[in-house]
């Protein structure tokens, strides 16, 4: 039988599995049904600390992880549904417009994300400013956002 370390563990690992798959999920009521289906019985609060734990926030109505580094490139197909609009602004300069509150982390994946085009971001709320060195490499970058956007539409229309 395992031990109590042992299953919460178990069920932290399950948290976040279920926090990256496809489907929104928007409550902790509705995050401890799916724990329920996977076998896990949890309290609201133990729930509460083990989203704390994992950083996991609620943005924008939905739970997201803090860090999306293991998902392959950032994991932006799973953050991107926060971006929802985007520009140029100069040849190095490209504005990006998220959903209110969900900008730093939008940043801080992109910065993670190790693509060659980006030379850094700077965020606020819901707005940030990505430079790029070159001007051939914002047009990289904006290609990049355009395909993200089409994939993020394609996923949202499937659930």
């Amino acid at each position: 039988m395992p031990s109590d370390l042992q299953l919460r563990d178990q069920r932290l690992e399950a948290i976040k599995k279920l926090i990256h798959e496809p489907a929104v999920i928007r409550s902790q009521a509705e995050l401890q049904k799916l724990l329920l289906r996977k076998g896990f019985q949890t309290t609201q609060s133990s729930l509460s600390r083990d989203l704390k734990e994992l950083g996991i926030q609620r943005i924008d109505g939905r739970y997201v992880s803090a860090s999306l580094k293991d998902r392959g490139d950032g994991g932006f197909m799973n953050w991107g549904v926060f971006l929802e609009r985007f520009r140029p602004s100069g040849p190095y300069i490209t504005v990006l417009e998220t959903t209110p509150g969900a900008a730093r982390m939008v940043a801080r994946e992109i910065d993670g994300c190790g693509w060659p085009e980006v030379a850094g971001t700077i965020a606020g709320e819901d707005t940030i400013f990505v430079t790029t060195p070159t001007q051939e490499d914002q047009e990289r970058l904006l290609e990049r956002l355009a395909k993200y956007r089409q994939v993020t539409q394609r996923l949202a229309r499937g659930r």
